[in-house]
């Protein structure tokens, strides 16, 4: 099965292109490549994304933001939920 990697690019969740270049070569289905080799994909900034579901919230009087770290080589989301000012 093909996994989904991303990587983190100022806060930013990018997915990894189906082609790329690894070790300098031209590389087709490079996400298969890569979720047949876990540890090579990390190494080059390539991790998959933890599957953390987002808090429940009223869109109405709250936010929800989401920022994103590498924890134990996944990219984990954190979420926050703001209330709504209404001044």
């Amino acid at each position: 099965m093909v996994k989904n990697f991303y990587r983190l690019d100022n806060g930013e969740l990018l997915p990894m292109p189906q082609n790329g270049i690894r070790d300098g070569v031209a590389v087709s289905n490079l996400d298969k490549y890569f979720s047949d080799n876990i540890d090579a994909a990390n190494a080059a900034g390539w991790y998959e994304l933890a599957d953390v579901a987002p808090p429940a919230y009223d869109a109405e009087t709250q936010t929800l933001a989401v920022a994103y770290a590498v924890v134990d080589n996944k990219i984990v989301p954190t979420y926050t939920v703001t209330e709504i000012s209404t001044q």
